[in-house]
């Protein structure tokens, strides 16, 4: 027997793109592939994630914290890039998390842990900035 998140799925295609946040539950995955890397979001709670980004066999893995978005039908995720990995490679990260994110449907932030806090935001969907917002 089909879970019911798993019929509204079925039954509900365009609304699970249209607001990919009320379909995030508890222990699915939701994946992007683009032609140099892939991303995958697994929900381990309404509030927690972590997303899974791998370049051909190398896999990383962030944590994640989910909000509540400006609108309703839009999720926020809020993620920090370690400072072990080099900043050319974080640009490079943060960059392909912003399009990933967003294709997702989400809204998004993401830092640079170790770096003074007028410089650990690297990227942001569009209207959101700040560290605070």
């Amino acid at each position: 027997m089909k879970s019911l998140s798993a019929k509204c799925q079925l039954v509900f295609p365009r609304l699970k793109r249209l607001c990919p946040a009320h379909f995030s539950m508890s222990g699915m995955g939701q994946s992007v592939a683009f032609p140099t890397f892939s991303l995958t979001l697994e929900s381990v709670s309404h509030e927690d994630a972590y997303i899974y980004y791998q370049v051909g066999e190398k896999k990383t893995e962030f944590y994640a914290a989910i909000g509540r978005g400006r609108s309703n039908f839009r999720s926020s995720i809020i993620t920090t890039i370690p400072k072990e990995i080099g900043d050319e490679e974080a640009a490079k990260i943060a960059a392909d998390l912003a399009l990933g994110l967003s294709k997702l449907g989400y809204e998004y932030k993401v830092y640079r842990d170790g770096v003074p806090p007028h410089k650990a935001l690297l990227t942001h969907s569009p209207g959101l900035s700040g560290i605070n917002e």
